[in-house]
């Protein structure tokens, strides 16, 4: 379809269309279709709006609230139903979910444009999972969950999520393709820059205290944006929408630098000894929440959970 990103031919349908997996990004499905067809995934979209210029690709979001006429075109050239485009998105999965609680890159524009990452929502990911799914159905893809903001730790296997490639260090590793069938070798599971397997972590000790609650209040919100009842041991009475704009209103008040330049919970972490250590990481404190480093998310989720803990107001000061 395209030649050294100039389109060529686009037919009517794409020749070879996976289905989309229930609980993914649109973008991961897209990104594995496009691979399947040996395409960048800027090269599909641009396919896309040749063949139907009334769609504006380039200037959406494709992983949340596409609109009708953009539904229609992928289901029309990517042979799926309109119904199955709609589900993936974040906020069909997610009802209550805030549009910033969605992981958004900072550096798509100087480190991988073919990828498409700024139309595009971020992630971190888990190596087991990711193990698990290259093993049992030969394909690899983002899970939706991934790409939210308070989502630090892998829930299931109790582990850190990653962010980047342990070797080149580049944001967005996964290659989701979907190679011929030789062994069962690590190749789904290595990072499309360097090929690195992206299996290669350090084991974790033992979940913490701390971890455990952490992945206990991640649950909860999960749960929440869900649209379902969360622990109530969390949310005590409120509904699963009553919670998250409790959560949404404690986070804005923590990450929002007022007279102060830097944000609240970094001068609460910077008091604390304990807490201290996390300050580090490529971002700077004073980044926008769905944008913040893995280390800063963390720290800001510990904060979170003392304050529910403590029943503190989310106005109150150190």
């Amino acid at each position: 379809m395209a030649i050294h990103g100039y389109i060529s031919f686009v037919p009517e349908v794409l020749p070879i269309a996976p289905r989309p997996i229930a609980g993914e990004l649109i973008s991961s499905w897209l990104l594995r279709v496009s691979f399947a067809n040996s395409l960048t995934l800027a090269e599909l979209v641009q396919g896309i709006e040749a063949r139907f210029p009334e769609v504006p690709l380039r200037g959406a979001f494709i992983d949340d609230q596409l609109s009708p006429c953009t539904r229609s075109a992928l289901a029309r050239f990517l042979r799926v139903t309109e119904h199955q485009i709609k589900a993936l998105e974040l906020r069909q999965q997610f009802p209550t979910l805030p549009m910033e609680w969605i992981l958004r890159s900072t550096a798509w524009d100087l480190r991988s444009p073919h990828r498409f990452v700024q139309g595009r929502a971020m992630y971190a990911f888990c190596p087991i999972c990711i193990q698990e799914m290259s093993s049992r159905t030969r394909t690899v893809w983002i899970r939706s969950e991934w790409a939210l903001v308070f989502q630090t730790h892998c829930a299931r296997h109790r582990t850190p999520l990653l962010e980047t490639c342990g070797v080149c260090f580049i944001e967005d590793p996964l290659g989701i393709t979907n190679p011929p069938v030789r062994d069962k070798s690590l190749e789904l599971a290595s990072c499309w820059n360097c090929g690195s397997s992206l299996l290669l972590y350090d084991p974790e000790p033992p979940a913490s205290p701390t971890v455990a609650e952490i992945i206990g209040l991640e649950s909860a919100i999960l749960t929440a944006v869900l649209g379902k009842s969360p622990d109530p041991r969390w949310s005590g009475r409120l509904c699963a929408k009553a919670f998250t704009d409790k959560l949404r209103f404690l986070m804005q008040h923590l990450t929002t630098a007022t007279n102060d330049p830097l944000p609240l919970f970094f001068r609460i972490a910077d008091a604390d000894p304990q807490l201290r250590r996390y300050l580090f990481g490529r971002q700077r404190p004073g980044t926008r929440m769905e944008a913040m480093s893995w280390y800063w998310r963390f720290l800001l989720m510990i904060i979170l959970a003392r304050r529910l803990n403590s029943g503190e107001s989310g106005l109150s000061t150190i």
